[in-house]
């Protein structure tokens, strides 16, 4: 009978740590925009741009005050940026250390290098990291056909 009480009670204990180490894992937001500067954002001081959603966000989340980027074309730092090493450097990405740690990862658009316009208006992976993702969102736009007055500064 004790043998039984002992058991249980183990059981028990074993519960409560599973529940304990599972309520650590906490959510993770990643907010990745092409060519958006900090001070443009209200959470950065901007007092002209209107960005209630990122503000709230950021003012119940962190907000870095200092980036730096590994490259200045948009495939290697961003490999860089996911891999969190520098351009070049080989090992586990983000999405899928989240993935072998229990937690959930998607992607909506594009994070990985993608041809601009084509895989953007396809609506395809273009060069995804597969294993990154539980899930993926592409999609499709006119990036780069969308009406309007705008400059491509691609030459610059």
């Amino acid at each position: 009978m004790t043998k039984h009480i002992h058991i249980i009670i183990s059981l028990c204990l074993f519960s409560c740590l599973q529940t304990s180490i599972a309520e650590k894992i906490k959510n993770v937001l990643l907010i990745v925009s092409d060519d958006l500067k900090a001070s443009s954002l209200g959470c950065y001081g901007n007092k002209i741009c209107e960005t209630p959603n990122l503000d709230r966000l950021a003012a119940n989340g962190m907000v870095f005050e200092r980036a730096y980027c590994q490259g200045t074309w948009c495939a290697p730092s961003r490999l860089s940026f996911m891999h969190s090493r520098y351009q070049g450097s080989d090992g586990e990405n983000m999405g899928s250390y989240f993935r072998s740690h229990g937690m959930h990862s998607a992607r909506v658009g594009k994070i990985y290098h993608m041809r601009v316009p084509g895989d953007i208006i396809a609506g395809t992976d273009g060069q995804d990291v597969p294993s990154t993702w539980d899930e993926k969102f592409n999609t499709k736009g006119m990036e780069a056909h969308t009406p309007g007055n705008y400059a491509c500064l691609n030459r610059n």
